[in-house]
């Protein structure tokens, strides 16, 4: 008997923005904000915002498209082009070469910055995201694990009767 080959778990979204907010919450020592609180905030800190595509692949694989908006505010006296490009680096290294979420490792395909605010003194950077994700295939299913045909000649003129024996998995 064949063993099934299982996908790995469905990743949640909100295990990959926790992931990222673990990782610069460990760099930065700051705090890190969904985009929910909008006044009040304590500088420094990073505010987190996703935006998603999903493509379908298959029946069951589709493919995923983040880009992970992360947006960092400094503290006043850290607001100049020499801060900023410490801390795109920083974050640049955290994430160019992909990072764990649960049992899987994501990578990192795109990297950019810019600068926004009526100063342009926020920083904004943009990780893109990209994986194959699986829908979990329904438990009822049977799968054949062997097919056996055998052709035999009916009739002489060619035409053919086909015979086929599948064998299933049993559940167990």
């Amino acid at each position: 008997m064949s063993k099934r080959y299982r996908h790995p778990a469905q990743l949640k979204q909100s295990d990959i923005i926790k992931a990222v907010a673990e990782l610069l919450k460990a760099r930065f020592r700051c705090k890190v904000y969904a985009d929910e609180v909008l006044e009040g905030f304590k500088k420094p800190c990073f505010f987190i915002k996703f935006i998603t595509t999903t493509r379908r692949q298959t029946k069951y694989t589709f493919k995923r498209t983040i880009s992970a908006i992360l947006t960092y505010f400094p503290k006043d006296n850290k607001r100049n082009e020499i801060h900023y490009l410490d801390v795109f680096e920083a974050i640049h290294g955290l994430f160019v070469e992909g990072f764990r979420v649960a049992d899987r490792y994501l990578q990192v395909g795109r990297i950019s910055d810019s600068r926004i605010g009526d100063d342009a003194d926020i920083l904004q950077v943009t990780l893109s995201i990209s994986y194959l994700d699986y829908i979990q295939r329904p438990q009822s299913e049977d799968y054949m694990e062997d097919v056996q045909m055998n052709i035999k000649n009916v009739n002489g003129r060619g035409d053919e009767e086909t015979i086929v024996k599948a064998v299933f998995d049993e559940e167990e």
